[in-house]
């Protein structure tokens, strides 16, 4: 009862400023009856029909409403009074969005959907309404006090975010499960050995060096054993990957990222994630891949959340590879789009009598470096995989990521 309370005592404070902000504009600018030109009241009317004319609109209705009943102006059209024949315009059917618009792609996807659902109007700009919306969309963090919205109002981010969509706090939040004394630990243990340079820099090199002495060690019993002759290939499941991933903690896109397998060519100038390299992952014609999924995270206590079921696949251009010549090439190790797109005319080539190299350029000409779940799943399904278990485990991973940041 007291949180309704708040909200309530809150909410009436808005409107009382709304309406204040609202009422000085009517003295100056149409004054009473009296004094009223016909030239304010149809500027008023004129206000009033636009699209974007929201509150300010419903309240300069309810004045004019209330000086028609006195026959002191024209009565307002039914063409005005209507919202697309479906009844009256109203502060509770209609709800508002806030677009903050530091980027003007978002802006427009995000108007663009709304624009599409009725009832939804975007907040009027320069009346007063800054905080009078149902929900905000800003692309990075919203500058707003959380405790003081009102719980019909929703921001597309939940504060300290951060620690699920930063690579170092993400790696932390994991830690603090896998380390634990919990005998569950194990079941969090979802990502390859991470480490946070600078500050974890010597922890990263007595690993690097302990994989280094376990291969030193497997080449020399494979040479003991007569076998030399086949270590490279025979053996090499069996070693342990030395190639490590570098990614700076804050930046999208595969900006920065870059793979080594030399403590000399790990240099870095700002916060950066190193990550122990997945050598030997699952391809599909020889190329590397991942699935981008989208998740709706609703609530955090409780936990709520929507998995879209729909989603795509991202391609490298070129074959996968971890040959010496091939590890600073970023066409073979990265998927992201921003990087492969500059590369797309390899998709298009190859044998023409080859089916892999034609489902390739069957992809290619339909998204690029992506294709869509529908064709993942048959491709898929054409390697014997089932993707009924790969879906469960990418929820899996998903509802374990929230949990570990859940706490913040």
């Amino acid at each position: 009862r007291e949180q309704y309370l708040r909200d309530g005592l809150q909410l009436f404070t808005q409107f009382c400023e709304i309406v204040g902000t609202l009422e000085t504009q009517f003295n100056c600018e149409l004054a009473p009856a009296d004094h009223a030109t016909p030239n304010a009241t149809q500027q008023a009317l004129s206000a009033m029909g636009a699209r974007g004319a929201g509150l300010y609109g419903v309240f300069l209705r309810g004045i004019l409403d209330k000086m028609s009943e006195g026959g002191l102006v024209q009565k307002i059209p039914a063409s005005v009074n209507g919202h697309c024949g479906n009844g009256d315009r109203d502060v509770f059917s209609l709800r508002y969005y806030k677009v903050v618009q530091n980027r003007t792609e978002v802006y427009d996807i995000v108007t663009r959907v709304f624009h599409k659902k009725e009832d939804w109007e975007e907040l009027p700009h320069g009346l007063g309404l800054a905080n009078a919306w149902n929900l905000c969309w800003t692309w990075s963090k919203p500058r707003l006090d959380y405790s003081r919205l009102c719980m019909w109002q929703k921001v597309n981010h939940f504060p300290d975010n951060r620690h699920l969509t930063r690579k170092d706090c993400l790696k932390r939040c994991v830690e603090r499960y896998t380390k634990s004394s919990s005998r569950h630990a194990h079941f969090f243990n979802v990502c390859p050995m991470t480490f946070v340079l600078p500050k974890e820099y010597v922890l990263f090199i007595e690993s690097f060096s302990k994989i280094e002495e376990a291969n030193a060690e497997l080449e020399a019993a494979t040479h003991r054993s007569g076998n030399a002759g086949c270590y490279g290939e025979g053996s090499q499941s069996r070693r342990p990957s030395n190639l490590w991933i570098m990614k700076p903690a804050g930046s999208s896109r595969g900006r920065g990222i870059e793979v080594v397998n030399d403590v000399g060519g790990v240099q870095y100038g700002e916060l950066t994630i190193i990550q122990q390299y997945i050598s030997n992952p699952f391809l599909l014609g020889g190329y590397k891949w991942d699935m981008r999924t989208y998740v709706t995270v609703t609530s955090f206590n409780p936990l709520e959340a929507f998995i879209y079921k729909d989603g795509f696949a991202r391609f490298t251009t070129v074959p996968f590879s971890t040959n010496q010549e091939d590890i600073s090439n970023k066409f073979v190790h990265l998927t992201n789009s921003s990087v492969q797109r500059h590369n797309e005319e390899a998709m298009m080539a190859g044998d023409d009598c080859d089916p892999e190299a034609l489902a390739r350029q069957r992809d290619a000409a339909v998204g690029g470096t992506k294709i869509s779940f529908p064709m993942l799943r048959a491709r898929l399904k054409a390697e014997g995989i089932d993707w009924e278990v790969v879906w469960k485990r990418m929820v899996d991973v998903v509802l374990k990521s929230l949990c570990m940041a859940e706490d913040h």
